[in-house]
Protein backbone atom coordinates (compact mmCIF):
# COMPACT_ATOMS: atom_id res chain seq x y z
CA UNK A 1 0.00 0.00 0.00
CA UNK A 2 1.51 3.65 -0.74
CA UNK A 3 0.84 6.54 1.21
CA UNK A 4 -1.74 8.18 -0.64
CA UNK A 5 -3.95 4.35 -1.23
CA UNK A 6 -6.95 5.76 1.46
CA UNK A 7 -9.75 6.21 -0.15
CA UNK A 8 -13.69 6.88 1.65
CA UNK A 9 -16.76 5.69 -0.37
CA UNK A 10 -18.86 8.49 1.53
CA UNK A 11 -18.32 11.40 3.79
CA UNK A 12 -17.77 10.78 7.43
CA UNK A 13 -20.61 12.41 8.22
CA UNK A 14 -22.72 10.76 5.54
CA UNK A 15 -21.60 7.11 6.53
CA UNK A 16 -21.85 7.88 10.36
CA UNK A 17 -25.28 9.71 10.08
CA UNK A 18 -26.52 6.62 8.15
CA UNK A 19 -25.68 4.48 10.84
CA UNK A 20 -27.22 6.51 13.60
CA UNK A 21 -30.83 6.75 11.04
CA UNK A 22 -31.47 9.45 9.07
CA UNK A 23 -34.83 10.74 10.29
CA UNK A 24 -33.32 12.58 13.59
CA UNK A 25 -34.46 16.19 13.25
CA UNK A 26 -31.75 17.05 15.91
CA UNK A 27 -28.99 18.55 14.03
CA UNK A 28 -27.27 18.33 17.68
CA UNK A 29 -27.64 14.37 17.26
CA UNK A 30 -26.06 13.93 13.65
CA UNK A 31 -23.52 16.09 14.55
CA UNK A 32 -22.46 13.88 17.72
CA UNK A 33 -23.67 10.09 16.05
CA UNK A 34 -21.14 11.79 12.96
CA UNK A 35 -18.05 12.52 15.55
CA UNK A 36 -18.62 9.23 17.89
CA UNK A 37 -18.77 6.93 14.67
CA UNK A 38 -16.65 8.87 11.61
CA UNK A 39 -13.86 6.54 10.27
CA UNK A 40 -10.67 7.78 11.60
CA UNK A 41 -8.71 7.09 8.02
CA UNK A 42 -11.37 9.48 6.43
CA UNK A 43 -10.81 12.25 8.89
CA UNK A 44 -7.46 12.20 9.90
CA UNK A 45 -4.48 13.70 8.54
CA UNK A 46 -2.37 10.84 9.69
CA UNK A 47 -3.43 8.44 6.94
CA UNK A 48 -1.98 11.37 4.58
CA UNK A 49 -4.96 13.81 3.88
CA UNK A 50 -2.53 16.51 5.22
CA UNK A 51 -4.73 19.32 6.11
CA UNK A 52 -4.49 22.88 4.76
CA UNK A 53 -2.99 24.34 8.04
CA UNK A 54 0.54 23.23 7.59
CA UNK A 55 3.33 24.59 5.37
CA UNK A 56 5.54 28.16 5.11
CA UNK A 57 2.76 30.22 5.20
CA UNK A 58 1.95 30.19 8.14
CA UNK A 59 -1.04 28.27 10.26
CA UNK A 60 -3.57 30.81 9.95
CA UNK A 61 -6.10 27.90 10.44
CA UNK A 62 -6.82 24.12 9.31
CA UNK A 63 -9.56 23.18 7.21
CA UNK A 64 -12.59 23.87 8.45
CA UNK A 65 -11.23 25.81 11.55
CA UNK A 66 -13.59 28.74 12.61
CA UNK A 67 -11.61 31.77 12.28
CA UNK A 68 -11.38 32.50 15.96
CA UNK A 69 -9.21 33.73 18.47
CA UNK A 70 -9.73 31.32 21.81
CA UNK A 71 -6.39 31.19 24.09
CA UNK A 72 -4.64 27.98 23.19
CA UNK A 73 -4.08 27.29 26.92
CA UNK A 74 -4.90 23.40 26.00
CA UNK A 75 -2.22 23.14 23.62
CA UNK A 76 0.32 24.99 25.53
CA UNK A 77 -0.52 22.82 28.76
CA UNK A 78 -0.01 19.41 26.84
CA UNK A 79 2.79 20.46 24.52
CA UNK A 80 4.38 20.74 28.10
CA UNK A 81 3.11 17.58 29.43
CA UNK A 82 4.65 16.10 26.36
CA UNK A 83 8.12 17.47 27.61
CA UNK A 84 7.69 15.51 30.81
CA UNK A 85 6.53 12.72 29.99
CA UNK A 86 9.02 11.63 26.92
CA UNK A 87 12.29 12.52 28.23
CA UNK A 88 11.89 8.64 29.02
CA UNK A 89 11.88 7.19 25.20
CA UNK A 90 13.51 4.51 23.75
CA UNK A 91 16.74 5.83 21.30
CA UNK A 92 16.79 9.12 23.80
CA UNK A 93 16.59 12.24 21.48
CA UNK A 94 15.49 10.49 19.05
CA UNK A 95 12.92 8.48 20.68
CA UNK A 96 11.84 11.56 22.23
CA UNK A 97 11.57 13.48 19.14
CA UNK A 98 9.26 10.98 17.39
CA UNK A 99 6.80 10.86 20.48
CA UNK A 100 6.71 14.68 20.42
CA UNK A 101 5.82 14.25 16.36
CA UNK A 102 3.43 11.99 16.72
CA UNK A 103 1.63 13.44 19.89
CA UNK A 104 1.50 16.76 18.11
CA UNK A 105 0.36 15.58 14.57
CA UNK A 106 -2.03 14.00 16.72
CA UNK A 107 -3.61 16.57 18.72
CA UNK A 108 -3.89 18.66 14.82
CA UNK A 109 -5.75 15.83 13.29
CA UNK A 110 -8.40 15.27 16.02
CA UNK A 111 -8.62 19.38 15.87
CA UNK A 112 -9.00 18.98 12.19
CA UNK A 113 -11.00 16.59 12.13
CA UNK A 114 -13.49 17.63 14.80
CA UNK A 115 -13.65 20.71 12.57
CA UNK A 116 -14.46 19.42 9.78
CA UNK A 117 -16.93 17.87 10.91
CA UNK A 118 -18.45 21.43 12.79
CA UNK A 119 -18.36 22.54 9.28
CA UNK A 120 -22.02 20.83 8.37
CA UNK A 121 -23.71 22.28 11.35
CA UNK A 122 -22.93 25.92 11.01
CA UNK A 123 -25.68 26.86 13.53
CA UNK A 124 -24.34 25.24 16.17
CA UNK A 125 -23.25 27.82 19.26
CA UNK A 126 -19.86 28.64 19.33
CA UNK A 127 -19.41 27.52 22.49
CA UNK A 128 -20.63 23.77 22.08
CA UNK A 129 -18.21 24.19 19.15
CA UNK A 130 -15.33 24.68 21.12
CA UNK A 131 -16.16 22.29 23.19
CA UNK A 132 -16.14 19.42 20.56
CA UNK A 133 -12.97 20.85 19.30
CA UNK A 134 -10.78 21.11 22.49
CA UNK A 135 -12.16 17.55 23.95
CA UNK A 136 -10.69 16.11 20.81
CA UNK A 137 -7.50 17.43 20.83
CA UNK A 138 -7.38 16.74 24.83
CA UNK A 139 -8.26 12.97 24.10
CA UNK A 140 -5.77 12.46 21.51
CA UNK A 141 -2.76 13.93 23.18
CA UNK A 142 -3.58 11.75 26.00
CA UNK A 143 -3.92 8.77 23.74
CA UNK A 144 -0.54 9.17 21.84
CA UNK A 145 1.08 10.32 25.15
CA UNK A 146 -0.33 7.51 27.56
CA UNK A 147 0.42 4.60 24.65
CA UNK A 148 3.79 5.68 24.23
CA UNK A 149 4.78 6.40 27.39
CA UNK A 150 3.14 4.33 29.59
CA UNK A 151 5.12 4.83 32.84
CA UNK A 152 3.49 8.33 33.00
CA UNK A 153 -0.40 7.12 33.06
CA UNK A 154 -1.11 8.58 36.06
CA UNK A 155 -0.06 11.57 35.53
CA UNK A 156 -1.60 12.06 32.09
CA UNK A 157 -4.78 10.37 33.53
CA UNK A 158 -4.55 13.05 36.25
CA UNK A 159 -3.83 15.86 33.50
CA UNK A 160 -6.69 14.33 31.10
CA UNK A 161 -9.24 14.71 34.09
CA UNK A 162 -8.13 18.92 34.70
CA UNK A 163 -8.28 19.38 31.09
CA UNK A 164 -11.39 17.97 30.09
CA UNK A 165 -13.25 19.34 33.59
CA UNK A 166 -12.91 22.76 32.41
CA UNK A 167 -15.29 21.81 29.44
CA UNK A 168 -18.64 21.80 30.19
CA UNK A 169 -20.26 18.04 30.76
CA UNK A 170 -22.13 16.97 27.81
CA UNK A 171 -22.62 15.16 24.78
CA UNK A 172 -20.16 17.57 22.64
CA UNK A 173 -17.47 16.81 25.57
CA UNK A 174 -18.01 12.90 24.99
CA UNK A 175 -18.36 12.94 21.11
CA UNK A 176 -14.96 15.11 21.03
CA UNK A 177 -13.49 12.95 22.97
CA UNK A 178 -14.18 10.01 21.33
CA UNK A 179 -13.13 11.51 18.18
CA UNK A 180 -9.78 12.27 19.33
CA UNK A 181 -9.08 8.46 20.13
CA UNK A 182 -9.91 7.65 17.13
CA UNK A 183 -8.02 9.95 15.61
CA UNK A 184 -4.84 8.86 18.15
CA UNK A 185 -5.25 5.10 18.19
CA UNK A 186 -5.16 5.85 13.84
CA UNK A 187 -1.84 7.72 14.35
CA UNK A 188 -0.51 5.29 16.56
CA UNK A 189 -1.27 2.44 14.30
CA UNK A 190 0.65 3.91 11.07
CA UNK A 191 3.91 4.85 13.05
CA UNK A 192 4.58 1.77 14.62
CA UNK A 193 5.35 0.48 11.39
CA UNK A 194 8.07 3.40 10.88
CA UNK A 195 11.08 1.18 11.70
CA UNK A 196 12.06 2.69 14.79
CA UNK A 197 11.51 -0.83 16.30
CA UNK A 198 13.70 -2.49 13.62
CA UNK A 199 17.18 -1.84 15.18
CA UNK A 200 20.51 -2.98 13.62
CA UNK A 201 23.92 -3.69 14.24
CA UNK A 202 26.82 -1.21 13.25
CA UNK A 203 30.29 -2.63 12.77
CA UNK A 204 32.88 -0.88 14.81
CA UNK A 205 36.32 0.06 11.87
CA UNK A 206 39.57 0.10 13.81
CA UNK A 207 40.90 2.98 10.85
CA UNK A 208 41.59 6.41 11.15
CA UNK A 209 38.40 8.59 10.59
CA UNK A 210 35.82 5.91 11.55
CA UNK A 211 34.02 6.04 14.65
CA UNK A 212 35.04 4.17 17.87
CA UNK A 213 33.10 4.02 21.07
CA UNK A 214 34.24 7.26 22.99
CA UNK A 215 34.99 7.85 27.20
CA UNK A 216 34.23 7.84 29.56
CA UNK A 217 31.73 4.56 29.29
CA UNK A 218 32.48 3.19 26.21
CA UNK A 219 29.10 2.79 24.95
CA UNK A 220 27.76 1.14 21.93
CA UNK A 221 26.47 3.67 19.07
CA UNK A 222 23.25 5.49 19.45
CA UNK A 223 20.37 4.03 17.06
CA UNK A 224 22.17 3.22 13.64
CA UNK A 225 18.79 2.55 12.47
CA UNK A 226 17.54 5.19 12.64
CA UNK A 227 18.56 6.88 9.30
CA UNK A 228 15.83 4.19 7.94
CA UNK A 229 12.76 5.25 9.97
CA UNK A 230 9.79 6.63 8.16
CA UNK A 231 9.74 10.46 7.98
CA UNK A 232 6.78 12.35 8.75
CA UNK A 233 6.76 14.93 5.48
CA UNK A 234 10.08 14.09 4.39
CA UNK A 235 10.39 11.27 1.60
CA UNK A 236 12.95 9.42 3.01
CA UNK A 237 16.17 9.87 5.73
CA UNK A 238 18.68 10.16 2.71
CA UNK A 239 17.17 12.60 0.81
CA UNK A 240 19.34 16.13 1.27
CA UNK A 241 22.61 13.50 2.81
CA UNK A 242 25.71 15.77 3.03
CA UNK A 243 28.81 15.95 1.04
CA UNK A 244 31.72 13.91 2.71
CA UNK A 245 33.21 15.49 5.46
CA UNK A 246 36.71 16.70 5.24
CA UNK A 247 39.37 14.13 4.37
CA UNK A 248 41.83 13.83 7.17
CA UNK A 249 44.36 16.02 5.33
CA UNK A 250 42.23 18.97 4.02
CA UNK A 251 43.29 22.66 5.22
CA UNK A 252 39.61 22.23 7.18
CA UNK A 253 40.28 19.34 9.18
CA UNK A 254 42.86 21.00 10.21
CA UNK A 255 41.91 24.12 11.33
CA UNK A 256 38.50 22.54 13.03
CA UNK A 257 40.53 20.06 14.94
CA UNK A 258 42.84 22.51 16.48
CA UNK A 259 39.96 24.77 17.51
CA UNK A 260 38.09 22.32 19.17
CA UNK A 261 41.42 20.65 20.66
CA UNK A 262 41.93 24.00 21.83
CA UNK A 263 38.57 25.48 23.01
CA UNK A 264 36.45 21.99 24.04
CA UNK A 265 39.02 20.32 26.04
CA UNK A 266 37.90 19.78 29.82
CA UNK A 267 40.51 21.78 30.68
CA UNK A 268 41.35 24.35 28.07
CA UNK A 269 42.25 27.66 28.99
CA UNK A 270 41.07 29.08 25.62
CA UNK A 271 37.67 28.61 26.65
CA UNK A 272 36.09 31.95 27.83
CA UNK A 273 33.46 31.23 30.68
CA UNK A 274 30.67 32.39 28.83
CA UNK A 275 30.92 30.10 26.19
CA UNK A 276 31.34 27.53 29.03
CA UNK A 277 28.47 28.35 29.94
CA UNK A 278 26.96 27.91 26.80
CA UNK A 279 28.63 24.46 26.32
CA UNK A 280 26.62 22.92 29.67
CA UNK A 281 23.55 25.00 28.62
CA UNK A 282 23.04 23.15 25.32
CA UNK A 283 23.86 20.10 26.44
CA UNK A 284 20.10 18.95 26.52
CA UNK A 285 18.66 18.07 23.12
CA UNK A 286 17.18 20.93 20.85
CA UNK A 287 13.52 19.86 21.83
CA UNK A 288 13.60 21.01 25.20
CA UNK A 289 14.54 24.46 24.35
CA UNK A 290 12.26 25.26 20.79
CA UNK A 291 9.02 23.68 21.96
CA UNK A 292 9.12 26.75 25.11
CA UNK A 293 10.22 29.04 22.75
CA UNK A 294 7.20 28.42 20.50
CA UNK A 295 4.98 28.63 23.51
CA UNK A 296 6.14 31.51 25.14
CA UNK A 297 5.39 33.26 21.76
CA UNK A 298 2.39 31.72 20.70
CA UNK A 299 1.18 32.64 24.08
CA UNK A 300 2.70 36.40 23.50
CA UNK A 301 0.42 36.91 20.16
CA UNK A 302 -2.02 34.93 21.37
CA UNK A 303 -2.33 32.37 18.35
CA UNK A 304 -5.67 30.79 18.12
CA UNK A 305 -6.28 27.01 19.19
CA UNK A 306 -5.84 25.84 15.40
CA UNK A 307 -3.01 28.35 14.66
CA UNK A 308 -0.98 26.51 17.94
CA UNK A 309 -2.08 23.00 17.34
CA UNK A 310 -0.50 23.55 13.52
CA UNK A 311 2.76 25.14 14.94
CA UNK A 312 3.60 22.16 17.44
CA UNK A 313 2.68 19.93 14.77
CA UNK A 314 5.04 20.94 12.61
CA UNK A 315 7.92 22.23 14.43
CA UNK A 316 8.08 18.63 16.50
CA UNK A 317 7.75 16.68 13.13
CA UNK A 318 10.67 18.86 11.49
CA UNK A 319 13.12 18.36 14.33
CA UNK A 320 11.89 14.33 14.16
CA UNK A 321 12.73 14.64 10.12
CA UNK A 322 15.86 16.69 10.82
CA UNK A 323 17.04 13.79 12.97
CA UNK A 324 16.03 10.89 10.60
CA UNK A 325 18.40 12.67 7.97
CA UNK A 326 21.19 13.50 10.10
CA UNK A 327 21.25 9.97 11.53
CA UNK A 328 21.00 8.45 8.11
CA UNK A 329 24.23 11.08 7.16
CA UNK A 330 26.10 10.03 10.55
CA UNK A 331 26.12 6.26 10.32
CA UNK A 332 26.33 6.59 6.00
CA UNK A 333 29.59 8.39 7.03
CA UNK A 334 30.60 7.29 10.08
CA UNK A 335 33.28 9.99 10.96
CA UNK A 336 35.30 9.57 14.49
CA UNK A 337 34.98 12.20 17.65
CA UNK A 338 37.50 14.93 18.42
CA UNK A 339 37.88 12.68 21.58
CA UNK A 340 39.05 9.81 18.93
CA UNK A 341 40.57 11.90 16.72
CA UNK A 342 43.18 13.85 18.92
CA UNK A 343 43.96 10.79 20.82
CA UNK A 344 44.72 9.12 17.75
CA UNK A 345 46.50 12.02 15.52
CA UNK A 346 49.27 10.27 15.70
CA UNK A 347 48.59 7.31 13.22
CA UNK A 348 45.76 10.55 10.71
CA UNK A 349 49.23 11.10 8.33
CA UNK A 350 48.82 14.50 8.97
CA UNK A 351 51.65 16.55 10.64
CA UNK A 352 49.50 19.89 11.62
CA UNK A 353 47.37 17.21 13.78
CA UNK A 354 49.47 16.59 17.32
CA UNK A 355 47.89 14.21 19.36
CA UNK A 356 47.31 14.06 23.13
CA UNK A 357 46.52 10.76 24.81
CA UNK A 358 44.61 12.27 27.75
CA UNK A 359 42.74 15.15 26.20
CA UNK A 360 39.03 14.86 27.03
CA UNK A 361 35.79 16.75 26.05
CA UNK A 362 34.27 18.97 28.15
CA UNK A 363 30.89 18.03 27.46
CA UNK A 364 30.63 14.40 27.77
CA UNK A 365 30.42 12.85 23.84
CA UNK A 366 27.72 11.33 23.09
CA UNK A 367 28.13 7.90 21.80
CA UNK A 368 27.60 8.47 18.13
CA UNK A 369 29.44 8.92 15.00
CA UNK A 370 30.18 13.08 14.85
CA UNK A 371 29.23 14.14 11.43
CA UNK A 372 26.91 15.62 11.33
CA UNK A 373 25.90 17.23 14.41
CA UNK A 374 22.47 17.03 15.40
CA UNK A 375 21.77 19.79 17.75
CA UNK A 376 22.81 21.62 14.42
CA UNK A 377 20.07 19.46 12.36
CA UNK A 378 17.34 19.99 14.51
CA UNK A 379 18.23 23.61 15.12
CA UNK A 380 18.51 24.83 11.68
CA UNK A 381 14.93 22.62 11.01
CA UNK A 382 13.16 24.44 14.12
CA UNK A 383 14.68 27.64 12.65
CA UNK A 384 12.87 26.99 9.66
CA UNK A 385 9.36 26.54 11.30
CA UNK A 386 9.57 29.44 13.88
CA UNK A 387 10.92 31.74 11.29
CA UNK A 388 7.82 31.57 9.12
CA UNK A 389 5.55 31.26 11.88
CA UNK A 390 7.21 34.35 13.92
CA UNK A 391 9.48 36.38 11.76
CA UNK A 392 13.49 36.23 12.35
CA UNK A 393 13.63 38.44 14.98
CA UNK A 394 11.85 41.00 16.98
CA UNK A 395 10.47 39.24 20.12
CA UNK A 396 12.08 37.95 23.71
CA UNK A 397 12.39 34.79 24.62
CA UNK A 398 14.42 33.06 27.76
CA UNK A 399 15.32 29.61 28.11
CA UNK A 400 16.08 27.61 30.68
CA UNK A 401 17.88 24.32 30.59
CA UNK A 402 18.10 21.06 32.02
CA UNK A 403 21.45 20.18 31.87
CA UNK A 404 22.48 23.53 33.74
CA UNK A 405 19.22 24.06 35.32
CA UNK A 406 20.88 27.29 37.61
CA UNK A 407 21.76 29.53 33.79
CA UNK A 408 18.85 31.18 32.02
CA UNK A 409 19.21 32.55 28.44
CA UNK A 410 17.61 35.34 26.49
CA UNK A 411 17.11 35.94 22.68
CA UNK A 412 15.92 38.23 20.23
CA UNK A 413 16.27 36.27 17.38
CA UNK A 414 16.39 32.48 16.46
CA UNK A 415 19.58 32.75 14.32
CA UNK A 416 21.30 33.87 17.57
CA UNK A 417 20.13 30.58 19.24
CA UNK A 418 21.55 28.53 16.89
CA UNK A 419 25.12 30.34 16.99
CA UNK A 420 24.98 29.54 21.08
CA UNK A 421 24.02 25.75 19.67
CA UNK A 422 27.04 25.74 17.24
CA UNK A 423 29.49 27.08 19.71
CA UNK A 424 28.14 25.04 22.75
CA UNK A 425 29.46 21.61 20.60
CA UNK A 426 32.65 23.20 19.87
CA UNK A 427 33.37 24.62 23.01
CA UNK A 428 32.04 21.63 24.59
CA UNK A 429 34.72 19.54 22.75
CA UNK A 430 32.04 16.96 21.23
CA UNK A 431 32.14 18.32 17.42
CA UNK A 432 34.35 19.64 15.16
CA UNK A 433 33.22 23.29 13.36
CA UNK A 434 32.30 21.37 10.19
CA UNK A 435 29.97 19.69 11.76
CA UNK A 436 28.17 22.34 12.87
CA UNK A 437 27.72 23.80 9.60
CA UNK A 438 26.77 20.90 7.37
CA UNK A 439 23.84 19.90 10.62
CA UNK A 440 22.96 23.87 9.94
CA UNK A 441 22.88 22.98 6.30
CA UNK A 442 20.82 19.37 6.29
CA UNK A 443 18.63 20.82 8.81
CA UNK A 444 17.67 23.52 6.85
CA UNK A 445 17.04 21.98 3.98
CA UNK A 446 14.64 19.27 6.02
CA UNK A 447 13.05 22.55 7.55
CA UNK A 448 12.19 24.22 3.99
CA UNK A 449 10.98 20.98 2.19
CA UNK A 450 9.06 20.19 5.75
CA UNK A 451 7.16 23.57 5.28
CA UNK A 452 6.71 23.39 1.36
CA UNK A 453 5.16 19.94 1.26
CA UNK A 454 3.19 20.01 4.75
CA UNK A 455 -0.05 20.26 2.70
CA UNK A 456 0.98 17.28 0.87
CA UNK A 457 1.82 14.86 3.34
CA UNK A 458 2.64 16.21 7.19
CA UNK A 459 1.17 13.49 9.59
CA UNK A 460 2.12 9.57 10.44
CA UNK A 461 2.11 8.19 6.69
CA UNK A 462 1.75 4.96 6.06
CA UNK A 463 4.77 3.01 4.99
CA UNK A 464 6.11 2.94 1.24
CA UNK A 465 6.21 -0.60 1.42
Amino acid sequence: MTKRQIACDSSPADASIQGWGTRSRCPQALLLASLALAPAACVSQALGDAGRGGGAQGSAGLAGADASSHPIDVVLEWNTLALQTTGDAPFGLLGQARSLAISHVAMRDALEAAARELESFPNWPDSERLDVRQAALVAAAHRVLSQLHPAAASLLDSARAASLARIADGAAKDAGSALGERVADQVLAVRAQDGSAKPITHTDVNASGHWQPTPPGFLAPLAPHWGNVTPFVLERGDQFRPLPPPGLGDERFIRDFNETKSVGASDSTSRPAERADVARFFAAPGPVFYNPAARQLAEARALSLEQGASLFARLNSAMADALIACWEAKYHYDFWRPVTAIAAADRDGNEDTAPAASWTSFVVTPPFPSYPSGHACAGAAARVVLEHEFGPDGFEITLTSPAAPELSRSYHAWQDILDDVNDARVFGGVHYRFDQEQGNELGRAVGEYDEAHAPAGVGARLSRN
